[in-house]
C-alpha cells in the first residue's frame, strides 16, 4: 500500500531496438543550363595588294619571256626588283642560269641541285631558291630563299608580311587547263601540248582580291605578276586567275620530288657577309730531293688561284660575272642610252 502524497514510480519502458533518426534529403537546386555562344563564320579576308601597290604598279614588274621556257627565271626577276627596285631582266637570270648548267653539267645530278635541269629547260622550285640565295650570297645581299609547300591561308599571309615576295608553281594536264587571263582578256592565255602532259607555270605572287571579277563577270580573286607580258609597253593589268582554277592548277602535284602545292618564299633579312678571300694552297713539307718538274712556286700559285678565284681575273662568261652582272643592276639600275 501507498500513502496520500507519496511519489508514485511507474516502471520505465523497456528498451527497444535503435532506431536511426529518419533523415529527409534536401532538395537541390536544378542548374541552369549555360548557354554556349556560336562561333562566328571565318570571316573572308579582304583584298590583299603586294606592299599596297595598285595594280597599275604591280604591272609595271611584268616582262615578257618570249618563246622560251624561263617563266621561273623572270618571276624572280620580278621578285627582286619588287624588293630591291632595281632593273634586273629576266633574261639575264635565264642567261646566268643557263651559264651555270653549261659550266657545272651534271647528267645525274639531283632535281633539286643546280640552277634548272637543263639549259632553256625546267627550274625546279628548290633550283629557283639556288637562283636567289646563289644572287644573295654572292652579293651579300639581305636575302633569303625557302622551297616549301603550303596552303592558300599561307600565301595570303605572306603577301602581308613586308620584304616578302612569293613565286607560285602551277601544272596542269590537257583535260584540266585553267584560266590564267587579265581583266580585258576573253578565255584564258594557258594551254597544253606538253610532254607527258606535264604542263607548268611560275608566276609571282601579288594580290588576294575576293572582289575582282574577270572578263565574264566570274570572281577571280587571285593576281600573279606574269610573264607573258611587258609592263615596260603600258601594261596596267596583272593576270587573275579562278579560285577553283588555282585550287586545282596549284594542288596538281608534279612529277616526285617536287609534289604539289609548291612555293618558294624570298624573305629579307640580315645582309649576308661575303668571305674573305683566302688562299686554299699550303706550303709543301721539306723533301730530300727537290721535284723532278716545278713549273712555278707555291706563292705563285696561291696568289693566282686566290685571284681568279675571288677577283676579276675571270673569263666574262663565267657565272660569277654573270650574277655580278644582275647586281650592279640591283644597286645602280638599268643604264640610260
Amino acid at each position: 500500500m501507498t500513502r496520500a502524497g507519496a511519489d508514485r514510480y511507474e516502471r520505465a519502458p523497456s528498451a527497444g531496438p535503435f532506431r536511426a533518426p529518419t533523415t529527409h534529403p534536401t532538395p537541390t537546386a536544378t542548374p541552369t543550363p549555360t548557354v554556349t555562344p556560336t562561333p562566328p563564320a571565318p570571316s573572308t579576308p579582304g583584298p590583299v595588294y603586294w606592299a599596297g601597290m595598285t595594280e597599275a604598279q604591280l604591272a609595271a614588274f611584268q616582262q615578257n619571256q618570249g618563246g622560251r621556257n624561263d617563266c621561273a627565271e623572270y618571276a624572280i626577276a620580278a621578285g627582286l626588283n619588287m624588293l630591291y627596285g632595281g632593273a634586273v631582266r629576266g633574261s639575264d637570270v635565264a642567261a646566268a642560269a643557263d651559264q651555270v648548267i653549261r659550266d657545272h653539267f651534271l647528267p645525274f645530278a639531283p632535281p633539286w641541285a643546280g640552277t634548272r635541269m637543263s639549259e632553256n629547260g625546267p627550274t625546279a622550285p628548290w633550283q629557283q631558291a639556288n637562283i636567289v640565295n646563289g644572287i644573295a650570297r654572292q652579293g651579300g645581299l639581305s636575302l633569303t630563299a625557302t622551297a616549301t609547300h603550303g596552303a592558300t591561308a599561307d600565301l595570303i599571309n605572306y603577301l602581308q608580311q613586308p620584304g616578302t615576295a612569293v613565286v607560285v608553281t602551277i601544272s596542269w594536264d590537257d583535260a584540266h587547263v585553267p584560266q590564267i587571263a587579265r581583266t580585258s582578256d576573253a578565255g584564258t592565255g594557258a594551254g597544253g601540248g606538253a610532254p607527258l602532259q606535264l604542263n607548268a607555270h611560275a608566276m609571282l605572287l601579288a594580290a588576294y582580291d575576293p572582289n575582282h571579277v574577270d572578263s565574264g563577270g566570274n570572281p577571280a580573286p587571285w593576281g600573279f605578276v606574269n610573264s607573258w607580258t611587258d609592263g615596260s609597253a603600258g601594261g596596267t593589268e596583272i593576270y587573275w586567275m579562278p579560285d577553283a582554277d588555282f585550287q586545282q592548277a596549284w594542288s596538281h602535284p608534279l612529277p616526285w620530288p617536287m609534289g604539289a602545292n609548291n612555293a618558294v618564299v624570298i624573305t629579307m633579312g640580315a645582309a649576308r657577309r661575303r668571305p674573305p678571300p683566302r688562299p686554299r694552297c699550303r706550303r709543301p713539307r721539306p723533301r730530300r730531293h727537290p721535284p723532278r718538274r716545278r713549273r712555278r712556286d707555291v706563292a705563285t700559285a696561291c696568289a693566282e688561284g686566290s685571284a681568279h678565284r675571288w677577283v676579276s681575273s675571270a673569263p666574262v662568261t663565267h657565272p660569277r660575272r654573270k650574277l655580278a652582272l644582275l647586281l650592279h643592276l640591283l644597286r645602280h639600275g638599268a643604264p640610260t642610252a
